[in-house]
């Protein structure tokens, strides 16, 4: 009969300590891939939450990852199979495009062009 008082005791406190943990511990933050493939963001748009991260992969050639719009700075160069990511701390809309693939014109980007909306 003690033993099993003990037992209760036991796992009343081991309840109470994981219960503990899971409240005292931060959400999960998502991850987004986004591929450069055939000389488009596959996908094109994604939406994530405050702290997600956001990976860009070149699949078939080389590609840059460079901001064009909203308050951010990205510029990177990936060749075939390399990637870059970006944790994304502040709501907003960013947007991206491959410099090698895509072209602004009047103030539009067209091609190669992405965005990221963090809510």
């Amino acid at each position: 009969m003690a033993v099993h008082a003990r037992l209760r005791r036991i796992l009343g406190a081991v309840t109470t300590l994981s219960l503990a943990f899971v409240l005292a511990s931060p959400a999960h933050a998502a991850n987004e891939t986004i591929k450069g493939n055939n000389q488009k963001w596959h996908p094109k748009s994604v939406e994530i939450s405050v702290g997600d991260k956001v990976t860009w992969k070149a699949i078939d050639t080389m590609h840059t990852v460079t901001a064009w719009k909203g308050d951010w700075t990205k510029n990177t160069t990936l060749s075939p199979g390399e990637k870059t990511s970006r944790t994304f701390n502040k709501k907003g809309t960013f947007r991206f495009r491959c410099t090698i693939h895509s072209s602004i014109v009047m103030g539009t980007c067209e091609g190669m062009c992405g965005k990221v909306k963090v809510t």
